[in-house]
């Protein structure tokens, strides 16, 4: 896994920034697969529940470089998760691995 090293610092520039944003997160690429991306974010339908990525499997592309409200983003690729009512980041508890 290749890790651009700016992308803590875009995600949390971003989340002070717009304290309605509770999950903020990023494209994921396949590795080695000359910007092939793996997910933009996604939606979950809401009468059967499957998931679809925006642009899986597709290369890179602008259409996927805008700021947008998803259903989903990978566990790979996201900053905290922020709780409106108290204005604090959740804590995970000891057992959860990142």
């Amino acid at each position: 896994m290749i890790v651009d090293p700016e992308i803590i610092k875009v995600l949390v520039d971003y989340a002070e920034g717009h304290p309605e944003a509770g999950v903020m997160g990023c494209k994921i690429f396949y590795f080695g697969k000359d910007n092939l991306l793996w997910s933009a974010g996604g939606r979950i339908h809401p009468l059967h529940g499957h998931s679809r990525h925006f642009g899986w499997n597709r290369k890179d592309h602008p259409r996927y470089d805008k700021i947008r409200e998803c259903d989903l983003i990978t566990g790979c690729g996201f900053s905290p998760v922020r709780c409106h009512e108290e204005d604090q980041f959740l804590q995970f508890g000891p057992g959860v691995l990142f």
